[in-house]
């Protein structure tokens, strides 16, 4: 059986756009994170994001919300410091992908959201 750290390593080995993987439980409990991306802070931003939410601040970087659709929510820094994927895992928990400054979102979207169902698979 693979684990979600195998799960998150080969979400980011298929898409080179996804920097960083965060994968947290519906209690707001973090499962696994990437070593470079720190989200422990900002677990009541992300379980508190609902439709009509206009930004999420994840690491102190501000993101705007370009899509939030119940299958999942795309942020993007407006002074290039990266994107945000934000996916529903299965209904047990959030995926959060960090996109590189330099790709687009929708380049990493669909990725992110098969993966994320998969992760949902072992929570």
């Amino acid at each position: 059986m693979e684990s979600l750290q195998a799960i998150a390593s080969e979400l980011i080995q298929v898409d080179g756009n996804i920097w960083g993987v965060c994968v947290v439980n519906n209690s707001g409990q973090i499962v696994y994170q990437t070593d470079n991306w720190d989200l422990s802070g900002d677990i009541g931003a992300i379980m508190g994001l609902t439709e009509g939410v206009g930004s999420i601040e994840l690491v102190g970087i501000r993101y705007v919300v370009v899509e939030n659709i119940p299958e999942r929510v795309i942020g993007t820094n407006v002074t290039g410091k990266g994107h945000v994927i934000i996916c529903p895992a299965a209904g047990k928990g959030k995926v959060v992908c960090y996109v590189k400054p330099d790709a687009s979102p929708r380049e990493a979207v669909l990725n992110a959201m098969n993966y994320s169902r998969k992760i949902g698979d072992y929570l």
